[in-house]
This record gives structure tokens, C-alpha cells and sequence, in this order.
């Protein structure tokens, strides 16, 4: 046996999605790339829920060879143990025999080969450079075999060892003739991808590549039972913008509402709606550091930015590092018509990002914005954000304090807003200023907070999913400037939010 425990799901190529769209001209130039001469490379980079799995599997079943499939995790950065995920991969790797592979699987290590590596896990775990090597003996034994084989790195971004990059890249640079390597990644890694690019020797797709074309979109969409008026259809495919799992969201929320309420949630769909939301914190935004979080809302603001708008808005002199963080994490992209100075984020996700910014402080950065494009001779998008900070301010005073703020939780359902309110001893309000920030759902998550609740406690006493908790809590953190729930219970207090 193996010296260390391989899932097999780990190392076999993963089942399609239920609904699924074939995309025989993306799929056609993934599949003729590894049996062109000297490639080597085919790299997806884009942010979660763009197809990259789904792509990989479709090309890894219509291959013809030996596709060796591993799906990382952040324990993959032990090289001892990608080396023996890659070891099971290879031997395991004949999609139309799997018979032989299980055979393979269980007869891969005779006795004296378990003996021999019971020795080396001994002494490997406890030597990086041991790794190291087992891993490059691992990714050397490819060129012995007598058949081309495809190498699959799956969820990439979760290496971080400067060690196994530079295995990666030795490989790469050296790749033997039977061997083609796939890699997908949410951001991009410290690979020489402008080397293999000159030399031809990469196939590069990347979220312009891999989003869903309008027919492609409409096809998913009918193919999971939603019938909708293309005029109606199209103004939800803007926003969506191509995202597979947005679009799915999209339509498992359509179909959970009734007839009455379809309607009004095609006009008011955003990136606050539940679904999305909690797709987008749980998939990027909870990854992200809180300056790079902070940053990205303020950013969010305008519909485009560049480095000066960035540092207005932000007050931050390291503009330029953070705008290529962002750009590495496949957050932001250029806009098409404007050129690579100016950069967007998907709308989805801009949409959730500047609804973390509080009211009051939404409406002074749209009037940073306004200002900025008045400089530049923008002055029809100057107009509209003078505008929105003045219907911003306005709502303030019209609204009064117990719904001040509720853009936040706007796109959550109506019973997210309509459940009874918890009991319990402690008193919540939304007081005047920052504090009138907080919905009342966020109002009934603080006071649970108060009475020391775990998450799941939460979701059962307000009827919501501990998902929904965690997106609502990501919020309140954020107004609050909080680090923790305790941290949180103390702010809130202070400023009046929570009266013990």
C-alpha cells in the first residue's frame, strides 16, 4: 500500500454536472492542442463557477490516452504526498478500463515496494528535499510510459509552496514528448506562462474565453426548466455576463418563487440576491484579506476605474500592487472597449461588493467618482452618481431608521425580512448615523450574537441556512469594522446598536 491514504475521488476524473452544455468549439481546441507537436501547456484561469471542471473532464473522457486527473487541496502542498497523488493518477488513469485501473490501484505497490516506502515515509516527511524529490521521480516516471499521457492539476490556486512551483517549472520547461499538463486555477500561479506563449507551447483560456455565450446561456436556462421572454431574458444575461454558476443560481432561485413573484424578481435580480450572494462570499470574497476586501468595495462604486480613481477613492499610495493582486485573483478584468487602463469587475460581483459599503458612506464615494469623471469630461456618468448620492441621502431621511440600509439585504427573499424576530434579553435598534446601516435581519443576527449563538443555532432560530448566516455576519463585520463575533458584540454596543 501507498505511504499515504489517496481518496479516489481525488485521482479519477470528476462526473459531469447533471445539466450540462456541450461546447464542442472550446472543447475542439482544448482537444487538439495535446496532440499538436511540442505543446505542452493548456491553462484555465478564471474565478469559480466558470466551467474550468467541467471543461477539463469533457476533454479528459474524449482524450484517447492515459489521463492522470489529481484534485488539489491545500494539504497538496506536502510534496511527499502530490508526489503519491500523481503516482495513483498515472497507474489509475485509463478512463475506459476500469477494471485494469482498479487492479492497478490495489496491486500498485508489491511488498518489498511497501517496505521500501514505509522506509522513505519515515525519512521524506521529515525532509522537504526528500519530497521535492519524490515528487520529481513521480512526474519522471511519465516519460517511461509507452503511451502519451495527460497530466491534470485541478484547483491550482490552492498551492503555495514555492518548492513545488519550482518542480512545476522544471517540469514544464523540460516536459517529455508524451506528456501534456492541464491546469485550472481560480488565480494565477509563478509559472513562465510568456515563455511557453512565445514558443507556442500553451493553450491559454481564460474568463473571456470560458463564459457563456447569450445561445449558450439560454440553452443551460432552458435546459433547467425556465421558459422566459427573450426581452425579459436579456436585461438577467447582462448581469450575469456569462457566469455558468450565476446563471444557475439565477435559475434555481426563479423556480423556487411563484408565479406572482417571478416578475418582480427578473426587474430587481442583482448580485445581493441570496443565492449569488452567498455564492460569491463563500467562493471569493471570504478569501480575501480585509485591505483587499475594503479596497475591492470602494472600488465598486464607479462602473470602471483606473489606478487614479483607485487611489482617490481609497486614499491608499500602493494602488498600483493591490489593482495587480486583484488582477492575479481574476477579480477584476479590462474593459473590452476601453483597453487595459481601465478595469471592471464582473457586475454580479459589483453589485454585492458595494453593498457592503454602509449608505452614508456609499453616497460620499459616488461623489469622489463624480468629481473625478467631472475632471476627466465624463459629465454624463458624473451626473448619474451625483444622482445616486442624492437619492442615497435622501432615502436616509425618508425611510427613517428602522429601514435605513436595507439595499444591503435588498435581494434576499422576503421572508428573510418577514421572520419573526428573535427573542431574547436583548434589546437591538438601528440608531442615527452609521448605526441605521443595519437591516433587520443583521439587527436579529447581532442580538443572537449577544446571546452567544453558534451559527447553526442562528439559521434554526430565523428559519435561514447557516450560508445565509455567514453572508449576513461577513456584513455586519464589515460596517462594524469587526474582527470576531466578540469584537462585534463590543462595537455594536458602543455604538448603540445593542442595549444589554
Amino acid at each position: 500500500m501507498s505511504s499515504v491514504s489517496v481518496l479516489r475521488s481525488k485521482v479519477r476524473v470528476p462526473e459531469l454536472p447533471e445539466v450540462c452544455v456541450a461546447r464542442p468549439a472550446l472543447e475542439g481546441r482544448a482537444l487538439a492542442f495535446p496532440h499538436a507537436p511540442h505543446r505542452v501547456l493548456i491553462y484555465l484561469s478564471a474565478p469559480p463557477g466558470y466551467g474550468k471542471t467541467t471543461l477539463l473532464s469533457r476533454v479528459a473522457r474524449n482524450f484517447g490516452g492515459r489521463c492522470a486527473w489529481v484534485s488539489l487541496d491545500a494539504l497538496d502542498n506536502d510534496p511527499h504526498r502530490l508526489a503519491e497523488h500523481i503516482n495513483v493518477a498515472v497507474l489509475g488513469g485509463l478512463l475506459d478500463a476500469p477494471a485494469e485501473r482498479d487492479s492497478a490501484l490495489s496491486d500498485s505497490y508489491s511488498d518489498s515496494d511497501e517496505a521500501e516506502a514505509g522506509e522513505r515515509g519515515n525519512d521524506e516527511r521529515g525532509s522537504g528535499e526528500a519530497g521535492v524529490r519524490a515528487l520529481q521521480r513521480a512526474l519522471h516516471a511519465i516519460e517511461e510510459l509507452g503511451e502519451t499521457v495527460l497530466l491534470v492539476l485541478d484547483d491550482a490556486h490552492v498551492l503555495h509552496s514555492e518548492a513545488l512551483f519550482e518542480v512545476l517549472r522544471g517540469f514544464l520547461a523540460y516536459c517529455p514528448a508524451n506528456c501534456r499538463v492541464a491546469i485550472s486555477t481560480r488565480e494565477d500561479l509563478p509559472l513562465p506562462l510568456s515563455t511557453h506563449r512565445v514558443t507556442e507551447r500553451l493553450l491559454e483560456l481564460r474568463a473571456e474565453d470560458l463564459r457563456a455565450g447569450d445561445d449558450e446561456a439560454q440553452e443551460l436556462l432552458r435546459r433547467m426548466g425556465l421558459r422566459i421572454d427573450d426581452a425579459v431574458l436579456s436585461g438577467v444575461l447582462r448581469k450575469a455576463a456569462g457566469w455558468w454558476s450565476c446563471l444557475k443560481l439565477f435559475a434555481i432561485a426563479w423556480k423556487q418563487r411563484s408565479e406572482g413573484e417571478r416578475e418582480g424578481f427578473l426587474e430587481r435580480f442583482r448580485g445581493t440576491d441570496r443565492f449569488i450572494a452567498e455564492f460569491l462570499l463563500e467562493s471569493l470574497v471570504s478569501a480575501l484579506p480585509q485591505e483587499l476586501r475594503d479596497a475591492a468595495a470602494a472600488m465598486a462604486i464607479p462602473d470602471f476605474f483606473n489606478e487614479t480613481l483607485f487611489a482617490r477613492l481609497t486614499g491608499r499610495d500602493d494602488c498600483r500592487q493591490l489593482l495587480g493582486r486583484l488582477q492575479r485573483m481574476n477579480l477584476i478584468g479590462p474593459r473590452p472597449e476601453e483597453g487595459a487602463a481601465r478595469y471592471r469587475f464582473h457586475p454580479l460581483l459589483r453589485d454585492y461588493l458595494r453593498h457592503q459599503v454602509p449608505r452614508l458612506k456609499r453616497a460620499g464615494l459616488h461623489r469622489v467618482t463624480a468629481d473625478w469623471l467631472a475632471e476627466h469630461g465624463l459629465l454624463e456618468r458624473a451626473e448619474r452618481h451625483r444622482a445616486t448620492a442624492e437619492r442615497l441621502d435622501s432615502r436616509r431621511s425618508t425611510d427613517g431608521p428602522a429601514t435605513d440600509g436595507r439595499a444591503v439585504g435588498r435581494g434576499v427573499q422576503a421572508s428573510d425580512h418577514d421572520a419573526p424576530a428573535a427573542t431574547g434579553a436583548t434589546e437591538v435598534h438601528a440608531p442615527d448615523g452609521e448605526g441605521s446601516a443595519f437591516s433587520r435581519r443583521e439587527l436579529e443576527l447581532l442580538q443572537a450574537l449577544a446571546q452567544g449563538l453558534r451559527n447553526d443555532e442562528i439559521a434554526e432560530r430565523l428559519f435561514i441556512s447557516t450560508g445565509t448566516v455567514k453572508w449576513h455576519l461577513n456584513n455586519i463585520y464589515a460596517k462594524l469594522g469587526a474582527k470576531s463575533r466578540t469584537d462585534a458584540v463590543y462595537k455594536a454596543r458602543n455604538a448603540g446598536v445593542i442595549r444589554s
